[in-house]
């Protein structure tokens, strides 16, 4: 299907509020069944995500020779962030950034469900990690935050004039890695899509530094946290798709393929139809992809069955889903009204 970059736009704002329900799903379901160590493994989930992205787009921008530098990690970011994002005028200079964002898909997810504490412990540590590890010398403020009740998030990343831009130490690349086919765009059309693909490929690693955290911090229970956790998104999900579905006022067929929080575009997917289904076969995964870099590609099809699988049983939905595999081993989603 052919999007405009106005429909490529709002699809990225909705892949954000996926980000941001299953932080909801990890962070309420750690710290209610493990209280204070269940919030110290939220906040290593976020650290070591954080590291994990500031030390790509390291990696990604070197090889494409641009300065390590707090112009370029916002102008080039990993996520769909530069289009979902409504921003006031700003200044994007190579040692300074300023930027006022009224407002944010993630924000709205945790305003909805009154998670705000939780919310700001996100913004704080997501956003200072990641540019540690991507310019060490460099700084994020955000005096003023969304999550705090503030009108906006108000942010300043900063580096000082002796910083170093251009570094030697940058990770191998992972088996098919190719960072121009990830980030150059000749459109702003292209440009979206890049963007969609490569925050749809980050929920893979998210799933797998959840593991990880899971381990280390709760061995004997990690699997059944790793569940509820899992189950707990896709009811949010369920839930925001009645919503979203009946404020539309679209039918059931035209909602979906707009407006999935999963957007179609990031899979490259083929669609075929009929009036009462709808089956989109994948030809691209990029949530596969994030997790094969930790060798775990087979988890993205787990994930999705199951996620279809517990969307489906929720009451409302005004349709039932399915996550196979076809005989080409390609991932089918299949959509039928109820």
């Amino acid at each position: 299907m052919k999007y405009s970059s106005e429909e490529l736009g709002r699809q990225a704002g909705i892949l954000m509020r996926t980000h941001g329900l299953l932080y909801y799903a990890v962070s309420r379901v750690l710290t209610e069944e493990e209280g204070f160590e269940g919030g110290r493994a939220v906040r290593h989930w976020i650290r070591i995500q954080a590291n994990w992205r500031g030390e790509e787009m390291k990696k990604a921008h070197t090889a494409l020779r641009m300065p390590i530098d707090v112009e370029h990690i916002q102008r080039f970011w990993d996520n769909a962030l530069s289009d979902f994002w409504y921003r006031k005028e700003g200044k994007y200079t190579t040692y300074d950034v300023a930027m006022q964002v009224p407002s944010c898909a993630y924000a709205d997810v945790w305003q909805e469900r009154d998670w705000w504490m939780w919310g700001h412990v996100y913004c704080d540590e997501l956003h200072q990690h990641i540019l540690e590890k991507y310019n060490p010398d460099g700084v994020v403020v955000i005096p003023e935050c969304l999550m705090k009740g503030d009108r906006q998030c108000d942010f300043r990343w900063i580096l000082p004039p002796f910083a170093q831009m251009k570094f030697d130490d940058v990770k191998d690349d992972y088996p098919g890695q190719d960072h121009e086919k990830d980030y150059l765009a000749q459109t702003p059309e292209e440009a979206q899509k890049k963007n969609i693909r490569r925050g749809t490929r980050l929920l893979g690693m998210e799933l797998y530094m959840l593991r990880e955290t899971l381990r280390e911090y709760f061995p004997e229970r990690q699997e059944e946290l790793y569940e509820k956790i899992l189950k707990l998104l896709a009811q949010e999900r369920a839930a925001d798709f009645v919503r979203f579905f009946e404020a539309s006022h679209e039918d059931w067929k035209t909602f979906v393929t707009k407006s999935f929080d999963l957007p179609f575009i990031a899979f490259e997917a083929e669609i075929e139809e009929d009036e009462t289904e709808l089956k989109v076969t994948f030809s691209d995964d990029p949530i596969r992809e994030g997790l094969a870099y930790f060798d775990m590609a087979e988890e993205a099809y787990q994930f999705m069955h199951q996620q279809c699988c517990w969307m489906s049983e929720e009451e409302r939905m005004p349709v039932k889903m399915r996550f196979e595999k076809n005989a080409e081993g390609k991932g089918e989603l299949v959509i039928e009204v109820v």
